[in-house]
């Protein structure tokens, strides 16, 4: 809550892929902690959030952190070439130029086919046990990528003071809420088990958390 998810969702849209303001990122997984945060850095620094999730339930909450578009997909009951129009729908028929993928699988794959000229896609997740699928071509005739993302490769590569600056970057947004993640429930430190079974559940509202003293 601190480090990882912030600094992951700070790097990735503001340094690796550096979205301009007015520009779309497209973003699976958008539901999570970290896709959440992904939507304010998007009201901070002023690039448009087009956000995938599976859950229809989720759509009105997301729109109001300021999710500039959301999309409903679950591979079960949709094709990937719907989603790929729902993109293009939304950011125009040239393509989106930047994206992140924590899941693989259908969603990450129609998203690379929705990727315009020099678009690029990070990858940092595999929720889906799907591999990605999708014709060269649709990368080479664009001159779009995709690449992984992550975070301890980042930070061994990281200078010194660059570390020191990103800390610094981290905890001005945490002091203006745009890079803290909603605490959904907590529990005693004996009730570990019941804790576990709400984290795995599917659609929780924030993060469970464990109370060690008190």
């Amino acid at each position: 809550m601190f480090f990882v998810n912030p600094a992951a969702a700070y790097l990735m849209t503001r340094q690796v892929l550096g979205v301009p303001a007015g520009e779309w990122l497209v973003q699976t997984g958008a539901g999570s902690a970290l896709g959440r945060m992904v939507i304010r850095l998007g009201g901070q620094f002023g690039f448009k959030t087009l956000n995938v999730i599976r859950r229809d339930e989720q759509a009105d909450e997301l729109r109001s952190l300021g999710g500039d578009a959301v999309v409903v997909f679950d591979p079960e009951r949709q094709s990937a070439d719907e989603l790929r129009e729902q993109v293009l729908h939304h950011v125009g028929p040239n393509g989106v130029r930047y994206a992140i993928d924590p899941v693989g699988g259908a969603a990450a794959s129609a998203v690379i086919a929705g990727l315009g000229r020099g678009g690029r896609m990070l990858v940092y997740g595999t929720l889906s046990p799907d591999p990605l699928t999708f014709s060269s071509r649709t990368l080479m005739t664009v001159g779009a990528s995709v690449e992984g993302f992550w975070l301890s490769l980042v930070m061994e590569r990281m200078p010194f003071l660059s570390k020191l600056g990103l800390i610094r970057s981290l905890t001005r947004l945490m002091q203006r809420g745009v890079l803290t993640s909603e605490v959904g429930q907590e529990f005693p430190l004996e009730a570990v088990q019941s804790a576990v079974r709400s984290a795995e559940q599917p659609g929780k509202s924030g993060k469970v958390l464990l109370r060690i003293n008190g």
